[in-house]
């Protein structure tokens, strides 16, 4: 089963970092996005800007009582720390999380199509039909909160519908939050922009 969360649109927007951050500070999170995690002496925190394919992302909320460690691994460019944290310590909630997108191709049969109408509705499907694009959220995290909020703030700015693939739970209006009751599958990797290239998922980066 996968991680991942997605944001399925019918254009490929222009996101401002920043209003990213502004956003989810507005729901009680702080967010930085970060560059070069497999490469220690070289990261560092991202400041302005826009959504870039592999963008990668820290959050937790702003009542952690953890959060004083993680402005601190981050200001000392501690890498290997925060991604001990966000992957291995069940007692913080470290978030982390890469975002991609990359082109949609809607590949659903008749028969699928019927069965959601029926088990979600016309809207679910007519959202679908319409994605043109994928934003995919991948977890690299034990934080599952922060994958739902990364595809609810992407979903806020470009519409569409977002899903995440785990747990069941999708959106189409904004603030909306609904549970599938239709059995979820894995939509497996998205098809990148580029012709005939695929980039690598983070497991992948270590071979």
């Amino acid at each position: 089963m996968s991680l991942d969360a997605s944001v399925y649109a019918a254009e490929l927007k222009s996101i401002s970092r920043d209003v990213l951050q502004e956003k989810a500070a507005q729901l009680g999170w702080v967010m930085h996005a970060v560059h070069d995690i497999f490469a220690p002496e070289q990261f560092g925190v991202i400041t302005g800007g826009e959504l870039s394919d592999g963008d990668y992302w820290y959050g937790w909320r702003r009542n952690d009582p953890h959060a004083p460690s993680y402005f601190k691994a981050l200001e000392s460019r501690d890498v290997k720390q925060l991604e001990s944290w966000a992957q291995q310590d069940f007692e913080k909630e470290l978030g982390a999380a890469f975002t991609y997108f990359g082109e949609y191709t809607d590949d659903m049969t008749p028969e699928t199509e019927q069965e959601l109408i029926e088990s979600e509705g016309t809207d679910y499907v007519e959202a679908m039909r319409s994605a043109k694009f994928e934003y995919l959220i991948e977890l690299h995290a034990n934080n599952d909160d922060f994958r739902i909020l990364l595809a609810q703030l992407v979903h806020g700015l470009t519409g569409g519908i977002w899903i995440d693939h785990l747990g069941g739970k999708y959106g189409i209006a904004p603030d909306q939050v609904r549970m599938r009751t239709a059995p979820i599958s894995d939509p497996g990797p998205i098809e990148w922009i580029i012709p005939g290239i695929r980039k690598k998922r983070w497991w992948e980066l270590w071979k």
